[in-house]
């Protein structure tokens, strides 16, 4: 087949599963070409993809960010509108562009990130197009088994709720890139949507020289890749973690400087951005921001987790993790305080969270995710 493959820029979250995916069409040597932006040039040319660079004014991550911007000084239920509004306007101006992609290269089938639902969905409904969408969180489609205002922050809720649900109606196939057993063991799913587990993907790098040296186990404090004014995270653990027997590697993501967190202690290392699989293979815990994309990493990896979910879906996915026993959950209220602390202390000093970490690895890795969505994908 012939795969026009939509990505767009932002959050690593909404876009890695993706990328996982994309990749495995290509070793099945389908031809996969991606149109998207120069943000998402670097991620694209490692799974073997053509790429057609976007006009810049397409991308997404500037427009999402004046969004937001924009509404910042709103009620946090007119912010949700607001973004979703500005969010379909550029919908439609990317849609255009897509079709005239679509009318040069005849492809067989289109395969987005959930954003890019918002212009998927149109070309889809114009050319007749099967459309492909992939979610990089939980499920939160009608008759879900908890409340989605439980799940969501506020203005998220709103986003999600009224802007990116709506178009998935339209959409061959729905493929989450969660675990079902994670996700509740939710039962409900519409016909045309499948959950097919973890789709995980890194960049491709060289791990640097210190992961390997012998030493006392490593401890993953990883931000949100999309900037967050979450490095209150990062403090309090570098407090809990400094007289423990672990080196501890922080990953601050962008929007944060390593000065922000100095003195350092001196069994901590302090980065921008590091894989987390290499780190994960290492690592006796994780604490972090409930992000979906690194909880699921560290469940592949069987790494129990202390999360303090800050916004956006990471309520509920906080709530699926300690839900399955592998990970402590600290308000965001309760920093600064010893809350995160003697959740540290609690999950290193006792095995059974390692236990049912490494049952859940097992069960994940029993999986293959990649291949059960091309299969999914070529049946169309």
């Amino acid at each position: 087949m012939r795969i026009l493959v939509l990505p767009t820029g932002g959050a690593g979250g909404d876009l890695h599963p993706l990328l996982a995916v994309a990749a495995h069409l290509s070793r099945r040597d389908h031809e996969v070409v991606a149109f998207g932006g120069r943000d998402v040039t670097y991620a694209m040319s490692s799974v073997g993809a053509q790429l057609l660079v976007s006009p810049p004014v397409l991308d997404l991550g500037p427009r999402f960010i004046a969004a937001r911007n924009e509404a910042s000084s709103l009620p946090v239920d007119v912010q949700g509108r607001q973004v979703g509004s500005r969010l379909q306007d550029w919908g439609q101006d990317v849609a255009a562009a897509v079709r005239r992609v679509v009318a040069d290269l005849s492809p067989d089938v289109l395969v987005s990130s959930l954003f890019g639902g918002l212009f998927a969905s149109q070309v889809a409904e114009s050319t007749g197009l099967p459309w492909v969408a992939i979610n990089s969180t939980f499920y939160f489609g009608p008759r879900p088994d908890r409340r989605l205002e439980d799940d969501f922050a506020t203005r998220t809720l709103i986003l999600f709720r009224d802007f990116l649900l709506p178009p998935l109606a339209g959409a061959a196939l729905v493929l989450h890139a969660t675990d079902k057993h994670f996700d509740f063991d939710f039962d409900g799913l519409p016909p045309n949507q499948h959950y097919v587990g973890p789709l995980l993907w890194e960049r491709p790098e060289t791990s640097p020289d210190y992961l390997k040296e012998p030493g006392p186990p490593w401890v993953l404090v990883a931000l949100s890749s999309d900037p967050q004014d979450d490095l209150y995270i990062a403090s309090n653990a570098l407090a809990a973690l400094a007289p423990k027997p672990v080196r501890v590697l922080v990953t601050l993501g962008a929007g944060h400087e390593r000065r922000e967190l100095e003195p350092i202690p001196s069994n901590a290392i302090v980065v921008e951005h590091l894989a987390h699989g290499p780190i994960l293979e290492r690592a006796v815990l994780m604490v972090g921001h409930a992000g979906h994309g690194s909880v699921m990493k560290a469940l592949w990896s069987g790494v129990p987790m202390v999360l303090v979910p800050w916004a956006r879906d990471q309520q509920g996915v906080a709530a699926r993790a300690e839900r399955l026993e592998v990970a402590e959950v600290v308000s965001r209220k309760e920093l600064p305080g010893e809350a995160l602390g003697r959740a540290v202390a609690k999950l290193l000093a006792d095995p059974q969270y390692h236990v049912r970490a490494d049952t859940e690895a097992k069960r994940l890795r029993a999986q293959d995710p990649p291949s059960l969505s091309s299969e999914l994908i070529e049946r169309l």
